[in-house]
């Protein structure tokens, strides 16, 4: 079974009953943070399970940078303070021409 989990404010918080889960998430937002940069979406939310599958501290949010639709960049992180802080370099490596579909098909410069 997938350990689930809500928020409560900024603090996740481990629930078990699947019912409630999704209650909470019809109910509430999962979006962190999300703006655009150019053609990138940059979006960090919170995924209410648990991505880590090697025994570390549950990674429970999720930042993106999409380019045109197609994933260029992922990072999952534990908290939300991490999550925003994840999100907040990925905008930075957007600004900076530091990720994208055109970096990865043809290099930097």
């Amino acid at each position: 079974m997938v350990d689930l989990y809500i928020l409560d404010g900024t603090t996740p918080k481990r629930i078990y009953d699947e019912y409630a889960w999704n209650k909470w998430h019809e109910a509430n937002s999962n979006v962190v943070a999300r703006e655009k940069v150019g053609d990138m979406l940059v979006a960090t939310g919170f995924l209410g399970f648990n991505l880590e599958r090697y025994g570390g501290p549950p990674r429970l949010f999720s930042s993106l940078i999409l380019d045109r639709g197609k994933r260029c960049y992922g990072k999952n992180s534990a908290t939300w303070d991490e999550a925003v802080a994840c999100h907040d370099r990925a905008v930075e490596m957007a600004e900076n021409g530091l990720i994208g579909l055109a970096l990865l098909k043809h290099g930097p410069g």
